[in-house]
């Protein structure tokens, strides 16, 4: 019989393409009639041709039909319209390469009542197998799928070199001149197939495992690496993008929930304020026990810097209104929330101040309980303390250049405290990381 060759043509009928293929002989008249069948555009299908596929291009799915004779009539694809990106089959008919269609066929066969046959390419898909009215439905996920088909073509690849190398030998013995070389001149597995392999070991770590792991290579990377500020800021841009994506998410859920602002600022607060060593938060016993007529949670943080400085924090909301809308005597004024915090930052400071000792045994008190350090390990310097309130946003404000003046005028007149947007404090962030980023090396 002589050889054939396969044509294929592709019918589009509304949302879908029909992708049909038939054989011919590989003789004159053979090429002619397949030449003739790919330039038909019969929206019919023509006799004794077969459909391989259906593609959904609008809602990315394909519906393959195998040949007769396979366990199930049709294998659906969902997350994808493409053909190519589906391994182990062929991306212009949809039918199993040789071997690996095998394996697919066995796969269905452990399962006498499949009904449907699903892979799924979408990216929160996971393999499963479930069953109704005593039906099967298996599903493959892209990442099982593909790794499954990486395993078969690398033992292929292997079994083919270990033949090759064993017929090397065997016809060395006959042909002295023959060359045999031992090592793989090839690589077996490919670059894709070892990062699906490494994506499933990491899968599969503990916790710990992961942690010692990350650590690892981290280390490696870096006494490998020529360039190490690289390395820093690019793991700093990690660390910043991160916390870009809460900070702007808290903006947008809790702008009216100081709790929930007090929550988030302690927890990240090195994150966000890395020129502080200690952050404490419960600070009520320190005041009372200095001034009786300190309100409950007078202000919501103690913080030390890294030149152990000491400074209070008080936390508003980013609703909260700063400066006034409407001018008094020609001038914009600190509303009454912005102006009153400011107040009592100024009392307490000066409260902290004149109670020195006092205050510096009560602060190393709470920081050992928090941080498990020594107290006598934590030096503290309250000589002019500062205090940072961090109130409202910046960004209405600027719409208006004459009230942006006057905030600018009354915030600097503080001597002792630092008025701060929670804008601003995400615009700094966002800098610093386009920073990081325009200078950061691509390895």
């Amino acid at each position: 019989m002589p050889r054939t060759i396969q044509k294929v043509r592709k019918i589009q009928k509304g949302n879908y393409t029909y992708v049909y293929y038939k054989n011919f002989d590989l003789t004159e008249k053979g090429m002619g009639l397949a030449n003739a069948y790919e330039k038909n555009t019969s929206t019919r299908k023509l006799r004794t041709e077969t459909l391989g596929c259906k593609i959904d291009k609008t809602n990315k799915k394909i519906s393959i039909f195998p040949p007769s004779g396979f366990p199930i009539d049709e294998i659906k694809v969902i997350g994808t319209s493409s053909l190519s990106k589906i391994k182990g089959i062929y991306n212009t008919t949809g039918l199993f390469y040789k071997g690996f269609g095998d394996i697919i066929e066995s796969i269905i066969n452990q399962f006498e009542n499949l009904e449907s046959f699903t892979l799924d390419y979408r990216k929160s898909a996971k393999s499963s197998i479930a069953t109704r009215n005593g039906n099967y439905y298996l599903t493959l996920s892209q990442k099982d799928y593909n790794y499954s088909n990486g395993l078969f073509v690398a033992e292929k690849q292997v079994s083919t070199q270990n033949s090759k190398s064993e017929i090397f030998r065997y016809l060395k013995k006959k042909l002295p001149e023959l060359t045999v070389d031992d090592a793989v001149t090839s690589k077996i597995v490919s670059k894709e197939f070892r990062n699906l392999i490494f994506q499933e070991t990491i899968d599969e770590l503990s916790d710990k495992e992961a942690h010692d792991l990350m650590f690892q290579l981290y280390e490696k990377y870096l006494s490998e690496s020529e360039t190490k500020i690289d390395i820093f800021k690019q793991t700093d841009t990690y660390k910043l993008e991160y916390i870009l994506k809460e900070y702007e998410e808290h903006l947008s859920k809790h702008n009216k929930d100081e709790l929930k602002w007090q929550d988030f600022l302690e927890t990240n607060f090195h994150l966000i304020f890395p020129g502080y060593k200690y952050v404490i938060r419960e600070v009520d016993t320190i005041f009372e026990a200095i001034d009786l007529e300190a309100e409950s949670r007078p202000v919501d943080f103690i913080a030390i810097d890294i030149y152990n400085n000491v400074e209070l924090i008080e936390i508003k909301t980013p609703n909260a209104n700063v400066i006034s809308t409407n001018k008094d005597h020609n001038n914009y004024y600190l509303l009454n929330n912005c102006s009153k915090a400011c107040v009592q930052l100024e009392k307490y400071l000066m409260c902290i101040e004149n109670n020195k000792e006092k205050v510096e045994k009560l602060i190393r008190r709470k920081i050992g309980n928090k941080y498990g350090v020594l107290q006598k390990d934590i030096n503290l310097l309250i000589t002019k303390p500062k205090a940072r309130l961090i109130i409202g946003e910046i960004k209405s404000i600027l719409r208006n250049k004459s009230r942006h003046e006057d905030l600018q005028l009354q915030r600097h007149s503080f001597k002792n405290i630092e008025i701060v947007m929670f804008d601003e404090i995400l615009n700094s962030l966002i800098e610093i990381n386009n920073e990081l980023k325009s200078k950061r090396k691509t390895r």
